[in-house]
């Protein structure tokens, strides 16, 4: 990753000089590099000085491992006294980005059009292999969930919010598979259709996205036997009077 790929950093500096000659940022600049600076906060708790960092990968890979370099940097210093000797930090894997998009249609009230998109694997295809089988296996190697929830009016937490059942809204997929232009890029776009119109601020949409595994077993949910896998994505859409009440 380059400085550009750290969208939050607050200082940073090219070819700075560093102790360490077997980095370099091109075959004729050896012992320098370039360096991204984040603001550091102390955990009292752990005793620990840390930084929150988003990374912006420009690659289509799925899950992409990172591993930094971490300096102790001072933008204000000499030139070739701006940062300390390198630690290398373990590897990390970068979750993948989301867009998910809700919309109403001023002419169908009772309607909502939901499209979610972002880089998702080609394979492997998870294998279960138990008996018994999960009463439901996913037709990818990750699948999109949407939920319709309402809110409990006695409870004052997010534990307000509960599944509705189908008399109240149905979710229909009109699309959930990899794209054929972008087999890289994933797509789930369907609607979500209410009985009757909803109130402003008693019902939201639960995105979930979950990345399942071959495994030689299954997780037991209630009655039901589940195939195993990672929630690796989840967004709430309140249905504020904007959505349900489109100009």
């Amino acid at each position: 990753p380059d400085i550009y790929n750290f969208p939050d950093a607050v200082a940073s500096d090219y070819a700075v000089s560093l102790e360490e000659g077997s980095a370099r940022i091109s075959e004729t600049e050896a012992g320098r590099i370039n360096v991204a600076g984040f603001a550091v906060e102390f955990d009292a708790a752990r005793g620990l000085w840390y930084a929150d960092l988003t990374i912006n990968s420009p690659s289509d890979t799925y899950m992409p491992f990172v591993r930094l370099a971490l300096v102790r940097y001072q933008p204000h210093a000499l030139a070739d006294a701006k940062v300390s000797r390198v630690v290398l930090a373990d590897f990390a894997q970068l979750t993948p980005d989301r867009s998910a998009m809700v919309t109403s249609d001023p002419h169908h009230p009772r309607t909502l059009r939901v499209v979610v998109s972002g880089v998702a694997p080609r394979g492997p295809q998870a294998v279960v292999h138990s008996k018994p089988q999960p009463q439901h296996k996913a037709a990818h190697p990750t699948e999109i969930r949407v939920r319709v929830q309402q809110r409990d009016t006695g409870i004052q937490s997010d534990l307000t919010w509960h599944d509705v059942t189908p008399d109240v809204a149905n979710v229909s997929a009109a699309f959930d598979d990899n794209l054929s232009a972008q087999p890289d890029l994933a797509m789930w776009a369907g609607t979500v259709t209410f009985a009757q119109a909803p109130a402003a601020g008693q019902f939201r949409l639960l995105i979930e996205e979950y990345e399942y595994i071959s495994a030689d077993y299954t997780l037991v949910e209630g009655r039901q036997r589940l195939q195993a896998g990672r929630l690796i994505y989840a967004e709430a859409f309140e249905l504020d009077a904007a959505l349900v009440y489109p100009n």
